[in-house]
């Protein structure tokens, strides 16, 4: 019995379909690489700083921030000195300021709650109420327009994170000058001459504002 040819080509057509679907899974695991997965952001390069003499040299403080800056998004530091507490670091002269995005940690502190210390009486002479200057000439102290003599500065930059670190004999704890989304968290803040544990600022440099955004998160105990 002839077959309809109606029945023939709607036969051909069903039988078709499964044959492109197949075609094109096989096309699309040609083009995609065995195990490829999408693209994601690498982990940071951990820097550790093991010493606590503040003389430039590798595993000092100085150090790694100033390899942080060089390439900043690419390396997270980890504040662990050798030997026993108290860790203490005595700086000899400023600190360059910080570039983010960066996380800064002192190892101690999330093991056991010790902080590393972060002292400037080794550069910043004790002159009573004008230890430390204000912007403008003749002015000292609290209540006076200054970014003088900070522990730690974050300059017109954001992603910095800070914790588990003891900052003091400053003429302020930590600077955040023009710089937004900065996380300062689970420190602890103290004997810094100018009043100042934490200072937010947009200062222009000439007692002006800047209209850029300021958030902090300030857990200094």
């Amino acid at each position: 019995m002839r077959r309809d040819r109606r029945n023939e080509l709607w036969e051909d057509h069903v039988s078709a379909r499964p044959i492109r679907g197949l075609a094109a899974i096989a096309l699309w695991a040609l083009a995609t690489p065995a195990g490829a997965q999408s693209p994601s952001t690498p982990a940071p390069e951990v820097l550790r700083v093991t010493r606590t003499a503040d003389d430039g040299g590798e595993g000092s403080l100085r150090w790694a921030i100033e390899r942080n800056n060089a390439a900043p998004g690419r390396l997270r530091i980890e504040v662990d000195p050798a030997g026993q507490a108290p860790y203490v670091i005595k700086l000899a002269s400023p600190l360059p300021a910080i570039k983010g995005p960066v996380t800064i940690e002192g190892a101690p502190w999330k093991r056991s709650g010790e902080f590393v210390a972060l002292d400037g009486s080794g550069y910043i002479e004790d002159k009573g109420p004008q230890t430390c200057p204000g912007a403008v000439a003749g002015q000292y102290g609290a209540n006076v327009r200054t970014t003088t003599n900070p522990g730690l500065a974050l300059v017109d930059t954001q992603g910095v994170e800070i914790s588990g670190l003891e900052i003091r004999n400053f003429c302020i704890g930590v600077l955040i000058h023009r710089a937004s989304g900065n996380s300062i968290h689970d420190n602890r803040i103290v004997g810094n001459r100018g009043g100042a544990g934490v200072m937010l600022t947009g200062d222009d440099g000439n007692g002006n504002p800047t209209a850029t955004h300021h958030g902090a998160q300030q857990g200094a105990a």
